[in-house]
C-alpha cells in the first residue's frame, strides 16, 4: 500500500490561501478621489442606453412612479454619478434630486443638464451617501450602478438608513448590485480585460472572506494616459441585505437577474435588482 496521501499526489491542485494581497487591498474612503478624469470617461461608455431606459422603466414600474402626473413626484438617485439616470427621470417629468459625493461628477451633470430643458425638475446636491439629509420627502429612491457596499458594513446600513429617513412611509427603493455574494462568487474571474468605449480596462480581483470584501486593482489606459486604482466592494448575501433593510424599516419584497423584470435564479446573471418597500 502507498504511504503517499491523496493530498500530496503530484496532480492535486496547489492550495490557495485565503490571506488577501494587501498590495490590492484600498485606503478607506477610495470612492472619494476615484470618481474623476480618466475613470469617469469610463463609467460614461460602460452602459448602453437600452440598459438604462430599462432601469428606467423597471423603476417606474415597481415604484409606482406616476406617469400621468411625474411633476408631483419626487424621485431620489443616490449616487447619481454624471446623472444618466436623473436626466432621464427628469427627461420623463419627474422631479428628481440627484446627490453624489464626487464635486466632478456632479460637475458633469449639472453641464448635461444645462443642454436640456429639465433644470426646472432636477435638484442636485453634493453629500455623503452616509450623510443623506432627507426625511420624508420622496416616493421613490434608486442606487443604480453596482454603488452600493463602497465602504465597511456600519457605513452600508448609515446608507441605508439615510435612504429609509429620505422616503415617504410606503415609498419604494430599488438597489443594483453586482456584488452581493450569490451574484458575485461563483463566477469571480482573478483577472479580465475589456475596452469600454475608447478606454481600455484591465482588473485584477482579490476575494478576502476574512473581511467580506472583493479588492479590485483597476488598471485604465486610453492614448498613453494611464490610471491605476485599487477599489473595493463589500460583499453580503441576499440574505444579510434583507435583514440589514429590515433594521431600517425597509422589507426586501423581490428580486431580479435583469433591469427586464426576470425573477432572481442563482446564476442566472452577473446582476441583481432589489426592491425593497419602506413600512406605512
Amino acid at each position: 500500500m502507498s504511504e503517499t496521501s491523496p493530498d500530496e499526489s503530484p496532480d492535486a491542485p496547489a492550495p490557495r490561501s485565503i490571506v488577501p494581497r494587501p498590495e490590492l487591498a484600498p485606503e478607506a474612503g477610495w470612492y472619494r478621489s476615484f470618481f474623476s478624469g480618466l475613470a469617469l470617461d469610463m463609467w460614461d461608455q460602460a452602459v448602453p442606453p437600452q440598459v438604462t431606459a430599462a432601469e428606467l422603466d423597471l423603476a417606474a414600474d415597481l415604484l409606482d412612479l406616476d406617469p400621468l402626473a411625474p411633476e408631483t413626484t419626487p424621485v431620489l438617485d443616490v449616487p447619481c454619478g454624471t446623472g444618466r439616470h436623473s436626466l432621464a427621470l427628469a427627461s420623463r417629468g419627474y422631479a428628481v434630486t440627484a446627490v453624489d459625493g464626487s464635486a466632478e461628477s456632479l460637475a458633469r451633470l449639472r453641464a448635461a443638464a444645462a443642454e436640456t430643458e429639465v433644470e426646472g425638475r432636477l435638484t442636485v446636491r453634493q453629500a455623503e451617501m452616509t450623510a443623506l439629509p432627507f426625511r420624508n420627502e420622496f416616493v421613490g429612491a434608486v442606487c443604480f450602478g453596482n454603488s452600493f457596499g463602497y465602504g465597511p458594513p456600519e457605513e452600508c446600513r448609515a446608507f441605508l438608513a439615510g435612504v429609509s429617513r429620505a422616503l415617504l412611509p410606503g415609498g419604494g427603493f430599488l438597489l443594483h448590485t453586482a456584488t452581493v455574494a450569490e451574484v458575485l462568487l461563483p463566477g469571480l474571474e482573478p483577472e479580465e480585460e475589456m475596452q469600454i468605449g475608447d478606454v481600455h480596462v484591465a482588473f485584477e480581483n482579490r476575494y478576502d472572506p476574512l473581511a467580506g470584501r472583493l479588492d479590485t486593482r483597476f488598471l485604465l489606459t486610453r492614448e498613453g494616459e494611464v490610471l491605476d486604482r485599487r477599489v473595493s466592494h463589500y460583499v453580503f448575501t441576499l440574505a444579510e441585505l434583507g435583514r440589514m433593510l429590515a433594521t431600517e424599516k425597509m422589507t426586501l419584497s423581490a428580486a431580479f437577474s435583469d433591469p427586464y423584470g426576470t425573477d432572481f435564479a442563482l446564476g442566472a446573471s452577473d446582476d441583481l435588482y432589489l426592491l425593497a418597500k419602506k413600512s406605512r
